[in-house]
């Protein structure tokens, strides 16, 4: 749906394709996917989908820490809270924003081969969602 501003043509109606390089608009659009389908299920307060979801992505960061970060476990913060810099979410993100444009694409990939099963597709279609000419 284009807006008043791109039909006017004061704006482009789509960007170009971003190669090497990402701009904020994007980087923004992914991290909210991964909030919105990974670290979100850190939150759900039906109890039983709580346990099973804490778990699953207690194992996701602990493989971004060890594999991607390259960090030893027991150098984990806990993820909670969201605020707080020193926390995994925090330290995370941090590094999201603040890397490269590449490793913005290498983190989101590494974590989409992390994902449980389950959380693939809804994955998928939220980061493909973003399309990268929007």
């Amino acid at each position: 749906m284009s807006l008043f501003s791109q039909r006017q043509g004061i704006r482009p109606l789509e960007k170009a394709i971003q190669r090497g390089s990402i701009d904020n608009e994007l980087r923004n659009k992914l991290w909210s996917a991964l909030k919105l389908i990974v670290w979100d299920k850190y939150e759900i307060y039906d109890y039983q989908s709580m346990i099973d979801n804490v778990a699953e992505v207690d194992v996701i960061v602990q493989k971004i820490w060890v594999y991607y970060f390259g960090l030893p476990i027991d150098t984990i913060p806990n993820l909670l809270p969201w605020n707080r810099p020193s926390s995994a979410y925090g330290k995370m993100r941090e590094r999201f924003f603040n890397g490269q444009w590449w490793e913005t694409y290498d983190f989101i990939e590494f974590v989409a081969k992390t994902l449980p099963v389950s959380w693939e597709k809804p994955f998928k279609e939220k980061t493909s969602s973003v399309r990268l000419k929007n």
